[in-house]
């Protein structure tokens, strides 16, 4: 299996539980709240609108993908790091 596919496997796993996108959104909030940037900042920092913001924030919301996740790192001077484990 390559690893693509392993991540979006993954993914889907985090997100249908909702447990690993409640993680991400709580860390992005967090480091965003640490740092003092607002939703409009943050969606200039990633190119993007602040409705996505918002959905990546919300730990309801399960549509997340690698391309969000790591945008908003970046935007954050963070990098995101996933690992595969069994």
């Amino acid at each position: 299996m390559n690893e693509i596919v392993k991540i979006r496997i993954l993914l889907k796993v985090l997100t249908k539980s909702g447990n690993g996108k409640r993680k991400i959104a709580f860390q992005i909030k967090n480091q965003m709240r640490k740092d003092q940037i607002t939703v409009t900042e943050m969606a200039k920092r990633m190119n993007t609108s602040r409705s996505s913001v918002n959905r990546l924030l919300d730990p309801e919301n399960k549509s997340i993908t690698l391309d969000t996740i790591g945008r908003a790192a970046k935007a954050l001077g963070k990098k995101c790091r996933i690992i595969l484990e069994k």
